[in-house]
């Protein structure tokens, strides 16, 4: 674009009078930028002072009021409960600034402080804190207690497991304290386990206590990762390294189906004083132990003998054993029933009883059904060998027979204190109607015991002495003993033999 300007001496003889002009950004750009060094040329002054003016009072303004932060005081227990408490902020250097109630708010510049808390029954505790922006110090105060805390958990929790774990807690101070116990930690929120105790937990000045406390996993808690769960087992009201127990511990996955037991119902059949063996056979397919288990007898039903009586004559040969992990295992369930315990009354030779057996550990648990049938037990003594007898007189008496009889316990049951004799209601009695009593006498008529399916042979010797030709004397023999079911004495008496004097 050309433009016809007026001739001026000062213009350039070539340029014929035209100016060239350029009407582009990049030309009207740099027309801007002469105007405005030549406006910066002759106002510099004035814009350096503007710059400056402007720069001392933005730090005037963030010195007196821009770095000036509202900081507010939280003050509460352990419990996260607000507590009523004195607040004394302290600059950095330890110089006490202002006195506050907690919850109430403060300016303070940004920068580095302390707090020094009070409130009646607590310690008073000290914290520092920064201020960078408005914002809250969070402060914790533990109960004015001196308490020790002592317990333990096991490396491993199984899912469904409740496990009993005792808390030790001492009580140093001086007065007596009511608390209870908290649970926290990853391995503790409320979906993983829960927990029971006796409260609250009084502790007595210079005593302590044992406090048992239930443990209980989710069947549907999640196992713990490599790294595992973290347990705390704290006091209430304090929170300091004595007040509180933390571990470590893996959650495990089982399946009660991974356990086998056989047989899967129990039939027992026994005599009274007779032990029967039931072998229980065990199969782990866990890749864990199965550690502690015990075996409990239950009387569910029963005819005479008390169920507590009964329960009692139930025996494991072994209790609270493991299992291996992919492992099997027999233990023997043993059952006797005592002798002088049973109840069968004279009426009835047996009773029938049926009871459970709870196999159990902290985890896991199976019931088996056992049937019952204890039969009484009968004494069963029978004498043998014994037969009349006749005598031949050689010269002026009647020579002595060494001869001899068998007891025979044909029952279950071991007899004892057995003592032989003929004598009394028993000794020999002739035809004639003397009663002789010496005629029959024993080499041993004391034995101490005889057991089942026992035999004791009995020598004895009958002399006819003072007997007369065509005499005859009717005997017996009597076997007392002690009854090994009722304790009493019983007794057996031969069938009637003759002696024939001829």
């Amino acid at each position: 674009m050309y433009r016809t300007l007026p001739t001026d001496k000062y213009d350039n003889p070539d340029s014929g009078g035209i100016e060239i002009v350029d009407d582009s950004a990049v030309g009207q750009a740099k027309e801007a930028a002469g105007a405005a060094g030549s406006a910066f040329k002759k106002h510099w002054k004035l814009i350096v002072v503007a710059l400056i003016v402007i720069g001392i009072g933005y730090f005037a303004f963030d010195f007196l009021i821009g770095s000036v932060k509202t900081t507010t005081f939280n003050v509460t227990d352990t419990e996260s409960i607000a507590l009523p408490a004195s607040v004394k902020v302290m600059d950095s250097g330890g110089k006490e600034i202002e006195r506050v109630n907690s919850g109430a708010s403060i300016k303070l510049r940004k920068g580095g402080y302390s707090a020094r808390v009070s409130a009646a029954g607590y310690k008073a505790g000290q914290q520092s804190f920064t201020v960078a922006e408005d914002g809250e110090v969070s402060i914790k105060l533990e109960k004015n207690w001196n308490l020790e805390l002592e317990t333990g958990l096991p490396d491993t929790f199984v899912q469904g497991e409740t496990r009993t774990i005792t808390v030790s807690i001492v009580n140093n101070g001086t007065e007596e304290v009511q608390t209870g116990l908290k649970f926290e930690g990853t391995g503790f929120t409320s979906d993983k386990a829960s927990f029971e105790f006796q409260k609250p937990i009084i502790i007595f000045p210079g005593s302590g206590v044992d406090v048992n406390v239930d443990i209980s996993i989710s069947p549907n808690a999640k196992p713990a990762g490599e790294d595992g769960y973290t347990g705390t087992i704290r006091i209430e009201g304090l929170d300091n390294p004595r007040a509180k127990f933390t571990k470590n511990f893996s959650l495990l996955q089982f399946n009660p189906q991974s356990v086998a037991i056989t047989p899967v119902k129990i039939s027992i059949s026994t005599d009274e004083g007779i032990l029967k063996t039931t072998p229980l056979n065990f199969s782990n397919k866990n890749k864990f132990p199965l550690e502690g288990i015990q075996i409990k007898a239950t009387v569910l039903t029963k005819e005479h003998t008390e169920e507590s009586v009964i329960e009692s004559w139930f025996e494991v040969s072994e209790t609270g054993f493991d299992i291996a992990a992919e492992d099997k295992k027999t233990v023997n369930l043993n059952f006797t029933p005592v002798l002088g315990e049973s109840k069968i009354p004279e009426a009835s030779n047996t009773e029938k009883i049926t009871a459970k057996l709870e196999i159990s550990n902290s985890y896991f648990r199976k019931e088996i059904p056992v049937d019952i049938i204890v039969n009484k037990s009968k004494v069963n003594i029978a004498l043998e060998s014994i037969s009349d007898q006749p005598f031949t007189k050689t010269g002026d008496v009647y020579p002595a027979k060494q001869l001899s009889f068998n007891i025979k316990n044909n029952g279950k049951l071991a007899i004892t204190e057995v003592i032989v004799s003929s004598t009394e209601e028993d000794a020999c009695k002739t035809n004639k109607g003397k009663v002789v009593e010496e005629w029959i006498t024993f080499r041993n008529s004391q034995f101490s015991s005889i057991g089942p399916q026992g035999n004791q042979e009995v020598i004895y010797f009958i002399e006819p002495k003072g007997g007369e030709k065509g005499e005859i004397a009717t005997c017996q023999i009597r076997i007392r003993y002690t009854d090994p079911r009722t304790g009493g004495r019983g007794f057996v008496v031969s069938n009637p033999f003759a002696i024939r004097l001829n």
